[in-house]
């Protein structure tokens, strides 16, 4: 006997987050395939680490 959509009831916490989620952000990502998505990621953590050497070239990483 398997239960194929078991009732679980609200997490308030869980609520609170959710009135702050974009949710036409999460369907495009959605649209996207795991290679795209993989790429899409590789993209921001490239140019997080263009920053990070801007910064430390301009002399503000004591900051």
């Amino acid at each position: 006997m398997s239960k194929r959509n078991p009732t679980i009831p609200p997490n308030p916490v869980v609520e609170a987050y959710k009135k702050d989620i974009d949710m036409t952000l999460v369907r495009e990502n959605l649209r996207l395939t795991v290679e795209e998505r993989l790429r899409k990621l590789m993209r921001l953590q490239e140019f997080a680490e263009e920053l990070r050497r801007a910064k430390k070239k301009s002399g503000m990483e004591s900051r």
